[in-house]
């Protein structure tokens, strides 16, 4: 898969009862903390509010979209 810069698009595990695995190549590497600090608040129990995933995005370049997306 490939993202185009500032597509909106999503990851997500549809399911409340199994975990998932989600293995990645990102090119450049300079997202890789950001997606390691995220696990890691997952991983610790942590539920980041929107102010302070934004404020996450924001460190790596990552902004939210202009728009309201459907859920």
């Amino acid at each position: 898969m490939v993202v185009p810069p500032r597509a909106i698009h999503t990851f997500s595990n549809p399911s409340e009862t199994e975990p998932a695995e989600f293995f990645m190549t990102s090119t450049p590497g300079y997202y890789m903390d950001y997606f390691r600090t995220m696990s890691k608040t997952v991983a610790e129990g942590k539920k980041l509010s929107r102010e302070e995933t934004q404020h996450l995005m924001a460190l790596f370049g990552t902004f939210p979209p202009d728009v309201e997306s459907e859920p």
